[in-house]
């Protein structure tokens, strides 16, 4: 419930703050103009969702001609209801398409909210980069179409001890780590893959066996250009014609004989070993891959590497020269050999691990990063406030969805069971009847619709020609029902989401004949709800409206006044309990109403198609008077003798006024939308029981009578009065 009016800020009100608490019921009067809309407004505001607003809006969109059936009958959707009394298939075949529009505007609302907020958090992201640069912190996954997730997700990023890197700017860790991975990349093995302890082995088994040096000695490039010229030939596949043609000279020749005489000069144990020692020779590292790692490792083992390779070299040029030598690269000269590739790749573990230092510090940046982002959203109202409303909005579209499926059920159950809309019907038009007006619903004769029917059968007549008062209180009726989860004639389950109800100039537009039954209508509202955890705020800005709602539903409810001061700004001030005792000029009007109806004839009176409001403005007149003259608050059966002993009531009238009292108050007291007759009560006795009031103040206050009446009630006439 909203316990003050603070922070309003809703057309002519301006930071507007009041120090006093609200009520549960609330009542404000105003003129016109004074700010009661803008005040309407603000509350709905405050949830959308749990408030229930009844307005001139409200009449709008409740209120319509179906046009597209060509029906002229009035749409009274219940909402999402299970009424236990019959609707019109057509009725709620309406009713979903309303829910269905409700739903997307919902739908709509809803993201536009999820948009905001999604907004918030990327504005955050955006100055978390700008304070981070060089960090790359990522958005969450759908936070645009689940923003509320995506705020969830941001705050498992919220970490108590996170702490800063010490001293060293992202500039420097992304240099760092930059100047490392290129030294990790640079940083590889000296000796090839097949530069193996066991190779050298079956090298020096070889360097120490002795060779003897055929008669004609071979080069290295001569056995080479033998191999390619194999190669060339193709003499390794087997032919049928041996003769193939000389790729160099251009002469015939026998490439299985050629082929024969070229193996027996290849494959001779010193060709082996000169082929061998070229081979070894080409992958020993080069003099340039020692230089790029020249200054990152320790110079003493590059020296002792360089002259392992020197060594390596003289030996395998000694062993070319002169094969008969017995030659073997020693243990010192290999560890020599081996060690630098050994110290590269200690060195690339301490490199890798500072990399992961720096990449750890680096990360360090990134959640300091993600928790700034998330402790600000934390810290914004607004983000708070819309993680609070986005949710309510799935809880209203599920349960207007659930609504439109539970009516399409019950347009199955009831297309066969039209008879069962009849109960509704009788329903609104005693409430039609009760108020007096001159028209009351129909069943079409197919039972799918309403339409609109003139008292006076010769009169034509469709929703088009009703009033705008008479369009309201179709839709006050609308609105009662639609504040009901479900509901039956004995009772009834208010919708759980609601948590405050508005209503706003309610019957701005009906007459006095017909205002007391709808402000009892109302007054039964409030009383039906004063038990329910559900704050009420009603605005009029009629004077005798105001006093009247909120009539005899218990002390929990406060009145207000709402005006403007010099500036044009609204304020609301609490009105105390002295001042609500100064009634309207109603009541002078009433009475003169109530004087003419007394001295009506038998023979006028069956002129009078209804008298039941008549009935209620006696009350009115009634309980004004003692509350002035007697500080009696409620004219009801109880307080009949208390009114007896005041008034001086000869002994002769006492029954006649008692009966009278209960008589009026029957008509204004406890009606239910759920009767099902209303008594009939003749225009003669509703007169007759008025007379006897009237009799009963003009003996009390002769001159009080006959001024307010402007001498319209004379002795003689209550002498007459029998």
């Amino acid at each position: 419930m909203i316990d003050k009016f603070s922070d309003v800020n809703s057309k002519s009100f301006v930071n507007y703050y009041c120090h006093e608490s609200l009520a549960k019921i609330n009542i404000f009067f105003g003129m016109n103009g004074s700010g009661k809309s803008g005040l309407t407004q603000w509350i709905e505001s405050k949830d959308p969702v749990s408030t229930r607003v009844f307005s001139t809006e409200y009449v709008i969109q409740n209120i319509k001609v179906d046009e597209l059936a060509g029906i002229n009958g009035v749409k009274i959707t219940i909402g999402e209801q299970k009424v236990n009394f019959a609707l019109q298939v057509e009725d709620i075949e309406s009713a979903n398409k309303n829910i269905e529009q409700t739903i997307v505007e919902l739908g709509s609302q809803q993201e536009d909210l999820k948009g905001e907020l999604f907004n918030l958090i990327e504005t955050e992201l955006k100055r978390a980069k700008e304070s981070f640069k060089g960090i790359r912190i990522n958005q969450k996954n759908y936070a645009k179409t689940d923003p509320i997730s995506a705020l969830k997700s941001w705050r498992q990023d919220i970490k108590p001890n996170l702490t800063s890197s010490a001293n060293t700017s992202l500039t420097e860790l992304n240099a760092k780590k930059s100047s490392l991975t290129n030294e990790i990349s640079n940083l590889t093995s000296v000796l090839s893959n097949n530069m193996t302890l066991e190779r050298f082995e079956k090298l020096n088994l070889a360097l120490s066996k002795s060779v003897t040096i055929p008669d004609e000695e071979f080069t290295s490039e001569l056995l080479r250009w033998l191999e390619e010229g194999v190669e060339l030939h193709k003499l390794e596949q087997e032919e049928e014609n041996h003769e193939k043609t000389c790729e160099f000279c251009g002469n015939s020749f026998d490439s299985s004989f050629v082929k024969s005489i070229v193996d027996k000069k290849i494959n001779t144990e010193y060709s082996k070993l000169i082929q061998a020692i070229d081979r070894f020779e080409q992958q020993l590292p080069l003099s340039e891959v020692l230089v790029n790692i020249k200054t990152k490792l320790d110079k003493k083992i590059l020296d002792h590497f360089n002259d392992a390779i020197k060594v390596i070299k003289k030996f395998l040029s000694e062993k070319r020269s002169n094969p008969m030598l017995n030659i073997c690269i020693d243990e010192q000269t290999l560890n020599n050999l081996f060690a630098l590739d050994i110290a590269i790749q200690d060195r690339k573990r301490e490199l890798i691990d500072e990399l992961g230092e720096v990449e750890k510090a680096l990360s360090n940046q990134e959640n300091l990063a993600k928790h700034q982002v998330a402790q600000n959203l934390q810290n914004i109202p607004r983000v708070l406030e819309l993680e609070t409303l986005i949710p309510k909005y799935d809880t209203r579209i599920n349960k207007e969805k659930v609504a439109v499926s539970d009516n399409k059920q019950q347009i199955r159950t009831w297309s066969e069971q039209t008879d069962d809309y009849a109960p509704f019907k009788e329903i609104v038009n005693q409430e039609l009847a009760q108020l007096g007006l001159e028209f009351k619903l129909q069943l079409l004769e197919s039972g799918q619709g309403y339409r609109i029917e003139h008292l006076n059968t010769e009169i034509d007549m469709t929703v088009e020609d009703l009033s705008e008062g008479e369009r309201r209180l179709l839709a006050f009726i609308h609105f009662y029902y639609d504040l009901f989860e479900n509901i039956t004639e004995n009772s009834g389950k208010l919708d759980p989401i609601i948590e405050a109800i508005v209503i706003d100039d309610p019957i701005t537009s009906f007459d006095a004949d017909n205002r007391i039954l709808l402000i009892e209508r109302i007054n039964s509202v409030i009383k039906r709800i004063n038990n329910e955890n559900i704050q009420i705020f009603i605005f009029t800005h009629s004077s005798f409206d105001f006093h009247s709602f909120g009539y005899n539903v218990g002390n929990n409810k406060k009145r207000w006044r709402i005006n403007k001061n010099l500036q044009g700004e609204s304020k609301i001030t609490p009105i105390s309990e002295e001042e609500l005792k100064n009634f309207s000029d109603y009541y002078k009007s009433a009475f003169l109403e109530l004087a003419d109806f007394a001295l009506l004839t038998n023979s006028e009176l069956s002129e009078k198609l209804n008298a039941y409001h008549y009935g209620n403005k006696m009350r009115v007149v009634l309980e004004s008077n003692a509350r002035s003259n007697y500080n009696i608050e409620n004219v009801t059966s109880t307080v009949v003798p208390t009114l007896i002993e005041y008034y001086k009531v000869d002994e002769e009238l006492q029954d006649k006024f008692s009966e009278a009292v209960n008589l009026i108050n029957s008509f204004s007291h406890g009606r239910s939308y759920y009767d099902e007759h209303i008594n009939f009560v003749t225009p003669k006795t509703m007169r007759n029981a008025v007379r006897v009031i009237i009799k009963v103040l003009f003996n009390r206050d002769s001159y009080h009578v006959s001024l307010i009446t402007n001498d319209k009630i004379k002795k003689r006439n209550i002498k007459e009065w029998n």
